[in-house]
C-alpha cells in the first residue's frame, strides 16, 4: 500500500514539476507580453475572426520618379487589431484589443527599399506607422478610417545622399469600400489571472464583459456614465467600474496588507488617449476596497509593470504626474503610500 501511495505522489509531483517548468520555459520565450499584433495574411484573420474588409486605392500601379520601377498594389485590407493573451502562457488566446490594422500589399522588383509609404493622418496610432516590409505596409490606426491618403517617397539615387534627400512620387488614396455588417457594436468578454484574492489557496479569475463600439473605440451603454463589471467566483463580489472608459485590465500584485491574500490593480483607461486609472484593491471581510488610485500614462506593454513598490518596508502606487514634466520631458513620477 505504501508503495502504491508513493508511485501516485511521485506522479503528482512529476506532473507539477511538468507544468511549472513548462509554464516557466513559455515565458521565458514571450518577448513582449500581450502586445498588439498583426495576422500574416487575410485568411488567417478572417479565420480568426479580425477581419473588417477592404480598400479601394486610387491606383494599382506606382511609378516611381527616380528609378526604372514599378510597385504593384496587390490588396488592401484591414482588420481589427489583436494580441495573443499570454496571461496563461500555456493556453494562450488571442483576443481583440484597441485600434486597427490597416494591410497595403505589393509587388516589388528591385531588392533594395528606394521608397517609403507614409500615411498623412494625426491619428495618435497612424501617424506612427512609418516602417514598411518587404512586400507590404502595415498601418495602425486607434479609429477605423474610411479614406486614407498615403504619400509615395522616394530615396535619392545618389548614394552619398539617400534618404537625407526624399523625393515625393505621389499620393495614394485608399478608401474603405466593404467591411462587416456586424462591426459596430460588439460583446467583449476577457478574463485575467489574478492569483488568490480571498485566502482559500485555490487561484482566482476575473471575467470583464462590456458592450465594445468599433466605431468610437469606446464601451457603450446607451447612458453618459458606462459600468464595465469585473467578475469573480459566487463568493467574490462583482466590482463596477462607474466611469466612461475605453477597456479593462485587471492585475495580480503582491500582498500590499499582509493580509495573507494579494491584492489586484486595475487599469481603467480614460478617453484622454494613452492615459489609464490604475487603482489597488483588496478583499476583505467579504467586500471589495479601494486602497489607493493615481493616474498612469500607458502607451507601451512594459508601462504595466512596477506599478507596486516596497521601499524601506513600506509599499508604494507608482504613477504619473498629467500636467508636469521633468528635465527630459517625462510625466513625474507619483508615489501613493498604500
Amino acid at each position: 500500500m505504501k508503495k502504491i501511495i508513493g508511485i501516485i505522489l511521485g506522479v503528482i509531483i512529476i506532473v507539477f514539476a511538468y507544468n511549472y517548468i513548462s509554464n516557466f520555459l513559455c515565458e521565458c520565450e514571450v518577448k513582449c507580453k500581450n502586445c498588439p499584433k498583426t495576422s500574416k495574411n487575410s485568411e488567417f484573420s478572417k479565420k480568426s475572426g479580425f477581419y473588417i474588409g477592404t480598400y479601394t486605392p486610387s491606383f494599382d500601379t506606382i511609378k516611381l520618379k527616380n528609378y526604372n520601377e514599378k510597385i504593384i498594389i496587390k490588396n488592401v485590407w484591414v482588420e481589427k487589431t489583436w494580441f495573443k493573451n499570454t496571461d496563461n502562457c500555456t493556453s494562450p488566446k488571442l483576443e481583440k484589443t484597441e485600434g486597427y490594422n490597416v494591410i497595403l500589399e505589393f509587388s516589388k522588383t528591385n531588392k533594395n527599399f528606394i521608397f517609403n509609404l507614409r500615411p498623412i493622418t494625426t491619428d495618435k496610432f497612424g501617424k506612427y506607422s512609418n516602417g514598411i516590409k518587404e512586400n507590404k505596409k502595415e498601418m495602425r490606426f486607434v479609429n477605423l478610417p474610411s479614406k486614407i491618403q498615403i504619400i509615395v517617397q522616394e530615396r535619392s539615387p545618389d548614394k552619398n545622399v539617400g534618404w537625407t534627400k526624399i523625393t515625393v512620387s505621389d499620393t495614394l488614396v485608399l478608401n474603405l469600400s466593404s467591411k462587416k455588417k456586424a462591426l459596430k457594436r460588439q460583446i467583449e468578454n476577457r478574463k485575467f489571472f489574478v492569483g488568490d484574492v480571498d485566502n482559500d489557496e485555490v487561484s482566482d479569475t476575473a471575467f470583464v464583459s462590456y458592450k465594445w463600439n468599433n466605431e468610437t473605440n469606446e464601451i457603450e451603454c446607451g447612458e453618459k456614465i458606462c459600468h464595465a463589471t469585473i467578475k469573480f467566483k459566487k463568493n467574490i463580489p462583482t466590482i463596477s467600474m462607474e466611469q466612461r472608459l475605453a477597456g479593462l485590465t485587471v492585475m495580480k500584485t503582491e500582498d500590499v496588507n499582509q493580509d495573507n491574500a494579494n491584492e489586484i490593480l486595475i487599469f481603467s483607461r480614460t478617453n484622454e488617449g494613452w492615459w489609464n486609472t490604475i487603482s489597488v484593491w483588496s478583499f476583505q471581510k467579504g467586500t471589495w476596497n479601494e486602497i489607493a488610485k493615481t493616474n498612469a500614462f500607458i502607451s507601451d506593454d512594459k508601462d504595466f509593470e512596477n506599478r507596486i513598490i516596497k521601499e524601506k518596508g513600506k509599499y508604494y502606487l507608482i504613477g504619473q504626474d498629467k500636467w508636469n514634466e521633468d528635465e527630459n520631458g517625462d510625466f513625474k513620477e507619483v508615489k501613493v503610500k498604500l
